[in-house]
């Protein structure tokens, strides 16, 4: 993927440095914007970069734009603290002091739920293969206000890192983390949710294997648990118990161990 750094137009001599910085630690080219169109710098890239007034968003030659935001995760937890069901923790089993693995973080509403559930004593780590996903997200961990202290801890306690999720497996220990979660790209689409066809344009569409399978089993002590379009085939492929949820597009699969 062809990718470079640049910022929205007539941006101040200081904002340019920051880009150019980032551009620089991480390798890529940078493109100096001055007062010219998106359409005038694109070049050969197929995504870019864009550093804007309120932060990092990425855009594609289509014209899809995307920016780091937490999802569900505020609305989650203003009722998770009301004391409301919160299906996801549930799922899971997260308890304060456990450890928790997202192999899939996207840009991490569940894993940031689990964050708050585990808690100081707590860990949770999380992987993302879209190095798009990565950018946004790894520019905004630290910077981003949630508007409410305890999320914003939750946030920044999350142990992010880029790559495949197989792969981060493989280099695990066995039973390293008491819960492992998977939510891979949905094979079918949700009609309620806006801002899927725009999140598919940038996000890794990779689908379970019975290698991941394998190996999410291997590392985890407690249970994996799998996030899917409730029609989908992958709980009885995988032999993962359904939770069943009326009025729901998606359901929660456990593997108890």
């Amino acid at each position: 993927m062809k990718v470079a750094i640049t910022t929205s137009a007539k941006m101040t001599q200081e904002k340019r440095a920051h880009a150019k910085k980032i551009a620089d630690e991480l390798s890529l080219p940078y493109i100096e914007r001055k007062d010219n169109s998106l359409q005038q710098v694109w070049g050969h890239y197929e995504t870019l970069f864009v550093w804007t007034a309120t932060g990092w968003e990425a855009q594609n030659k289509e014209g899809n734009r995307y920016a780091y935001h937490p999802g569900t995760a505020m609305f989650r937890y203003k009722r998770w603290k009301l004391g409301e069901r919160e299906p996801f923790i549930e799922a899971v089993d997260l308890k304060r002091g456990d450890s928790f693995l997202d192999c899939t973080f996207g840009f991490g509403s569940d894993c940031l739920m689990a964050s708050l559930a585990v808690g100081k004593e707590g860990q949770v780590f999380a992987v993302e293969k879209s190095a798009i996903l990565a950018f946004l997200f790894e520019r905004s961990q630290f910077t981003t206000d949630l508007r409410f202290a305890e999320l914003n801890e939750a946030l920044k306690r999350i142990i992010f890192s880029q790559g495949d999720a197989v792969d981060f497996l493989k280099n695990q220990a066995d039973n390293s983390y008491d819960v492992v979660y998977i939510d891979p790209m949905f094979e079918q689409e949700i009609e309620e949710s806006t801002n899927f066809q725009t999140h598919k344009k940038f996000a890794a569409t990779d689908q379970l294997t019975q290698e991941w399978v394998k190996e999410a089993v291997r590392v985890a002590r407690r249970r994996v648990v799998l996030k899917a379009h409730f029609t989908s085939e992958l709980f009885n492929q995988y032999g993962f118990e359904q939770l069943h949820r009326k009025s729901s597009k998606f359901h929660f699969g456990v593997l108890t161990l």
